[in-house]
């Protein structure tokens, strides 16, 4: 490798030099519009080489210094300047000739040149005003900088990154820098291929010299210091071809690039209003009103009817179309319509008709609306209102069923409920209701699909040996029910004899009470002789003994308790014992 040619520099500038101070002030012609208006933008301070707006929807060209904005909402822009500080490079320019700088390229002058002059070798360089000073094959060219000063003028090696450049140089920690320099051919063949280099580490991509001489032209890369302080910048070589790879340097800057920042806001008013509420004129030829609700925009808001009504509820709206006209305090207007309908008559649409059964006052109506404005009323009679549009209990015939609904409009629809047959319940006894006859007492209901009888009993007919009162309830195919009753007397009574001859002769041989029929029950039955002794107290007659032996003849007292359909009856009387 072609050994290294170190040239002392003195670098001498202050951090402070290279971060110089800027200002920028993002400002708007009017910060507060109506929707749909554009307003302009100003990035107001000092002259940045670059602007950059965001967001970047709703704006005219939003990297210039005063883009126009049309934002729908209320939206804060910010601007963002770049501009590139102080180079931090010594003799970017040459203007102090060869200095400043170290390289792996041989200086030319020092070589004793050739057939073409100084840079009559490859890997050799010179800084002069005009390449063709330095090789007469090379083409006549101006500086970058003035048009009339130096460029480092070099004759290419194919030495794949063989350092053609170099500056040790004082940076700032955590900034943003620029690396550039400008190039130029000063042979057509075989263009330069260079790279940016910092610390040994290859930086961006490759960039190629002009195709054609003389021609300047810029190349740069952005670099992130992090917490360097110190660094070797250099230009590299990445042309490997041999022949051409001839070209010049000039103007070669390290730049921070400084970035300022602002805000404004813009404030959008976006008024908007929706009808809340509205009622068509009356049936009785009232007028209509509509309310608003006003959304967004700044209050306070100020109303306009196209009545001539300043207030947020109109009450004195004719029927048709009506515009509103809602503006905001900043003078933003929001254009609401309604149309205020004509009265309509509510419908009827249908009405369930459930009619009566058994001969019952128990039909239904329901009733089902259609148009109209809710709430409604129901009525029969178009007398007496309810708000339950079911009646129940309704008797058979024909109804006017009206309904009138919120705004006193009324309709009506005739129904009719037809009427049915109720059904008679009668007991009747074929045999008679006589308990003491012969025959037995039936009570027979009739003809019906079911029977439940107060004794329990569930047949047709049912056979009676106790008076008393009874009743069945009946039922017939459709479900009809009917009750009616039956009231049986009790066979015959009882009396007590007044002799009785216990003999044995089977004639009037017992002493108790003679009963008619079998509704009779004894309760308590006592005898007493004249002596006072209890000679029987048994429920069932008396034999005529007393302790196992016949009583005498006498006449003794008796005590006789029964139980009759009437009720407990009590007797106290005398009888003749005969023997």
């Amino acid at each position: 490798m072609m050994k290294k040619n170190y040239i002392v520099f003195l670098l001498c500038l202050l951090s402070t030099s290279i971060l110089a101070q800027f200002s920028i002030t993002a400002t708007v012609a009017q910060d507060t519009i109506c929707q749909g208006e554009s307003v302009a933008l100003a990035a107001e301070g000092d002259v940045f080489d670059s602007y950059s707006w965001t967001p970047n929807t709703w704006i005219t060209s939003p990297s210039t210094v005063n883009p126009t904005v049309t934002p729908p909402t209320t939206t804060t822009y910010s601007v963002v300047g770049t501009i590139l500080g102080n180079s931090v490079i010594a003799n970017g320019d040459f203007s102090d000739g060869n200095s400043g700088f170290s390289t792996e390229y041989i200086y030319g002058p020092n070589t004793g040149g050739g057939t073409w002059g100084d840079l009559s070798d490859e890997g050799t360089y010179a800084v002069v005003t005009n390449p063709n000073i330095a090789h007469t094959n090379f083409a006549n060219c101006d500086d970058h900088t003035t048009g009339f000063g130096n460029m480092l003028v070099v004759n290419g090696s194919a030495i794949l990154n063989q350092e053609i450049w170099c500056q040790t140089i004082a940076i700032q920690e955590n900034t943003t820098y620029q690396f550039s320099t400008w190039v130029t051919t000063v042979v057509a063949d075989n263009p330069a291929e260079l790279q940016f280099s910092i610390n040994g580490t290859l930086l961006g991509s490759t960039f190629d010299a002009p195709s054609g001489t003389c021609g300047w032209e810029q190349f740069f890369q952005t670099w992130e210091s992090d917490n360097n302080t110190s660094v070797e910048i250099c230009i590299v070589n990445q042309n490997v071809s041999v022949g051409g790879n001839d070209f010049a340097l000039d103007d070669i800057s390290f730049s921070p690039i400084l970035v300022e920042e602002s805000s404004v806001t813009v404030y959008v008013s976006e008024i908007s209003g929706v009808i809340a509420v509205q009622t068509p004129t009356g049936c009785d030829g009232s007028f209509g009103s509509a309310s608003v609700a006003v959304n967004g925009g700044f209050e306070p808001y100020t109303y306009l009817w196209d009545n001539g009504e300043t207030t947020e509820i109109a009450i004195n709206l004719e029927e048709g179309n009506h515009v509103l006209t809602v503006t905001d305090a900043v003078g933003c207007a929001a254009i609401v319509n309604v149309n205020i309908g004509a009265p309509q008559n509510p419908v009827i649409d249908e009405v369930v008709v459930e009619h009566t059964t058994c001969g019952f006052e128990n039909g239904m109506l329901e009733v089902a609306p259609g148009a109209g404005q809710a709430p409604f009323q129901y009525s029969i009679d178009g007398i007496v209102f309810q708000d339950e549009n079911i009646f129940m209990n309704v008797a058979s015939g024909t109804f006017f069923v009206v309904i009138e609904d919120a705004n006193e409009c009324s309709g009506a629809f005739q129904v009719t409920v037809n009427d049915s047959e109720s059904i008679t319940s009668e007991i009747t006894s074929p045999h008679g209701i006589d308990l003491c006859g012969e025959l037995p007492v039936l009570l027979d209901a009739g003809d019906f699909e079911n029977y439940e009888w107060s004794n329990g009993e569930t047949s047709a007919s049912i056979s009676i040996e106790e008076g008393g009162e009874y009743s069945v309830t009946i039922t017939n195919a459709e479900g009809c029910e009917a009750t009616s009753s039956f009231e049986i007397d009790d066979c015959g009574g009882w009396q007590m004899p007044n002799v009785f001859t216990p003999d044995g002769d089977g004639l009037n041989d017992t002493f108790g009470p003679v009963i008619e029929g079998n509704s009779t029950e004894i309760i308590d039955f006592k005898i007493y002789n004249r002596w006072g002794n209890l000679v029987h107290d048994e429920k069932t007659p008396w034999n005529g003994e007393f302790d196992g032996n016949p009583h005498p003849s006498d006449v003794l007292i008796y005590l006789i308790r029964i139980k009759t359909s009437n009720g407990v009856e009590e007797l106290k009387g005398d009888v003749s014992l005969i023997r």
